[in-house]
């Protein structure tokens, strides 16, 4: 493991106390350190600027490094394209969360709640995975691993309903008073007329 507080180096991601006691080579390929360099711009560096200070637990894996300490046979440390991390004061939980929601990555994974897994491709080769990591035990008391998918990212605000101001009833226009009187008088006059005639 080593602390980050200041900027990411390709040594930072070979650093294994496994392969210096057991005198392991851990040194990356060409295409790995450009994979590496891709890591550190895209993933380590913005978020040890957000939390000040990163902790690596694994880095860069050579074949052999992996296969000592029982890494996943394809697994994406052996290409220099993930790495692990913890971030004192936050739960793996939080720092999965702010990963999802403002960097880009392949895969993202709360591993057991106790560090981060996170691994970085390309732009167009980023899958965008999400999973938190589980252990159960079989029936012999063997204990296994189980990959659960997760969405850490923030749900989209939903949008405010639009308030409607209450709709007033249309009033019948009001007549003139006035008009109506004439009317009225007009009509008597007319039947008055036409009464005495008859």
């Amino acid at each position: 493991m080593i602390t980050l507080t200041g900027k990411c180096t390709i040594p930072n991601l070979l650093h294994s106390n496994t392969a210096q006691s057991r005198k392991i080579d851990n040194v990356p390929k060409g295409a790995h350190v450009q994979n590496m360099n891709r890591l550190i711009d895209n993933i380590i560096e913005p978020v040890r600027k957000q939390f000040k200070t990163v902790r690596i637990n694994s880095g860069y894996r050579s074949k052999r490094l992996n296969s000592a300490i029982g890494g996943a046979t394809h697994s994406q440390h052996c290409k220099g394209q993930a790495v692990d991390i913890h971030i004192d004061g936050k739960t793996p939980k939080e720092v999965a969360q702010w990963i999802a929601n403002n960097l880009p990555f392949d895969v993202l994974i709360n591993e057991y709640d106790r560090w981060v897994h996170v691994s970085y491709k390309s732009p167009k080769k980023n899958r965008g995975r999400m999973r938190k990591a589980v252990h159960w035990f079989d029936e012999f008391g063997k204990r296994h691993t189980k990959y659960v998918k997760r969405n850490y990212r923030r749900p989209a605000p939903k949008p405010k309903p639009i308030e409607h101001s209450e709709a007033k009833p249309i009033q019948p226009e009001a007549k003139d008073e006035a008009a109506i009187s004439k009317s009225l008088v007009r009509a008597i006059k007319y039947l008055l007329q036409n009464f005495w005639r008859s």
